[in-house]
């Protein structure tokens, strides 16, 4: 991920990813919102005969200040903190709302109408608390009045153009080949395009998380032969009986055939390798196998835990058990 943004620059903060983004996420949100809430009039008495129309307008005209309403509900209920904590979701979330709202204004039937009308305000809503909680999380207090003014501009520039389009869309001679639902369809799947920065985003994390577990994984099989994979240790230590002697309190045990495949049947060159990965621990490699009568071992620290006094050596030393010496290998 990204590094932090807080403590960058004005100008850092500017030009960088996160801000475009969320500049043109609050610019094609406001303008869709503004060009349905100038021509949602227009746009009904064109789709619908004239009791039909009139209806619909009284029913947006009582609804929309009641949007607060549904918003309320999703508050209370968690789920919008739940999305706000959650930035890309939200973005996705909100763009998705959008999404339906305009498309429903090219289904002439007054239940698509009567669904805009309940979509639209929980939409709009969501798409300033988005705008807010992602820029003071992103970007910090410190900038946050002066990347709000920003955005707030660069949406408000674009604002001036909606004129124009409706113009066009309502010009008599049909001279720009722009009618209502073509210019609905248009503003309907324009916000696709919010969905590139929170989708590669998402897909780049979880190549990060997968690559990073894939490292784990790897490192983990490097130091099996020293100190048995994770699951191996646990299973060890949960293993263990409960009434050790203090001096082999702590002991990870090894069979000899698991730390000389490492590459080395030297002790001291297991006990140097070893203490790469382990700190304050000691080790003991016992009889297994065909080395049943070998036994290594290694201690990288004093036990400092155990309160024993030993001090383990960081030499080892193999011996044959059955002659009684000659069993030097290290």
């Amino acid at each position: 991920p990204p590094k932090p943004l807080m403590d960058k620059p004005l100008l850092t903060q500017i030009f960088s990813v996160p801000f475009l983004y969320v500049v043109c996420f609050l610019t094609m949100h406001i303008f869709r919102q503004g060009f349905l809430l100038a021509t949602l009039g227009p746009q009904v008495e064109a789709f619908f005969p004239e009791p039909s129309a009139t209806q619909l307008t009284t029913a947006f005209n009582v609804i929309l200040p009641l949007g607060f309403v549904p918003m309320m509900i999703c508050t209370a209920s968690g789920f919008a903190a739940y999305i706000l904590d959650r930035p890309r979701l939200a973005f996705v979330v909100v763009t998705l709302l959008s999404m339906v709202y305009g498309l429903l204004l090219l289904v002439p039937q007054k239940w698509s109408f009567f669904t805009l009308f309940v979509v639209f305000p929980v939409a709009r809503q969501f798409v300033f608390s988005t705008f807010f909680s992602f820029s003071a999380n992103t970007f910090g207090y410190a900038s946050f009045g002066r990347i709000a003014g920003v955005a707030s501009t660069v949406a408000g520039l674009c604002q001036l153009t909606q004129t124009k389009l409706v113009a066009m869309a309502t010009d008599p001679n049909n001279a720009y080949g722009l009618s209502w639902a073509r210019v609905d369809l248009i503003l309907g799947t324009i916000p696709v395009l919010l969905f590139i920065y929170p989708v590669s985003s998402w897909v780049s994390q979880w190549y990060e998380v997968k690559d990073y577990a894939q490292d784990e994984d790897d490192e983990d099989s490097a130091t099996a032969p020293l100190v048995g994979d994770q699951r191996y240790r646990e299973d060890r230590r949960a293993g263990a009986s409960s009434d050790v002697d203090d001096e082999d309190e702590g002991r990870i045990t090894l069979p000899y055939v698991e730390a000389t495949s490492y590459g080395s049947h030297s002790a001291s060159s297991f006990a140097a390798l070893y203490t790469q990965y382990m700190e304050d621990v000691k080790v003991s490699v016992v009889p297994d196998g065909e080395y049943e009568d070998r036994s290594i071992h290694v201690g990288t620290l004093p036990n400092s835990g155990s309160g024993s006094g030993l001090n383990w050596p960081h030499a080892a030393m193999a011996r044959d058990q059955e002659s009684g010496g000659g069993g030097f290998r290290d």
